[in-house]
């Protein structure tokens, strides 16, 4: 059985790799030391990546590889505007919209660069089929 220490640390850990995988390489919101408040850092895309490592549909060597991946198409001065597609408007409304605290109403419309990291990450698991956008762990009990 976990002991409350144990299992702290674990989640303490879990975060500090979803910041070095998603959030410091692939988010141009993203400031150091923001993980000390993680009401100001944790979107609603950082949460369903949380949920896929807990119960093990993604592993950390999978999440490293696809953040590799994403790096290349990444613009972290937010001065290119990434193609929006029909994948990208199922995300808004399946993860942004109902989850996340920063997504503002439009934003993807005048906002040349809406894509945090983890939502960046995401994108990059459905498109390269490790996910499917139907199976991201959404619900508060998935």
């Amino acid at each position: 059985m976990m002991k409350d220490n144990e299992s702290s640390t674990g989640e303490m850990n879990l975060k500090k790799l979803l910041y070095d995988i998603a959030c410091r390489p692939l988010c141009r919101f993203y400031k150091e030391g923001q993980e000390d408040d993680p009401e100001e850092t944790e979107c609603g895309a950082w949460e369903i990546l949380s949920k896929h490592i807990i119960d093990g549909s993604l592993t950390v060597d999978e999440l490293r590889k696809f953040s590799e991946s994403s790096k290349d198409e990444v613009d972290m001065t937010g001065e290119k505007k990434p193609p929006f597609d029909t994948l990208d408007q199922s995300l808004i409304n399946k993860i942004c919209k109902p989850l996340c605290e920063f997504y503002a109403e439009g934003q993807e419309h005048w906002e040349k660069d809406y894509q945090c990291g983890a939502y960046k990450l995401i994108k990059t698991l459905i498109t390269s089929e490790k996910l499917r956008l139907e199976d991201l762990k959404i619900k508060k009990d998935d």
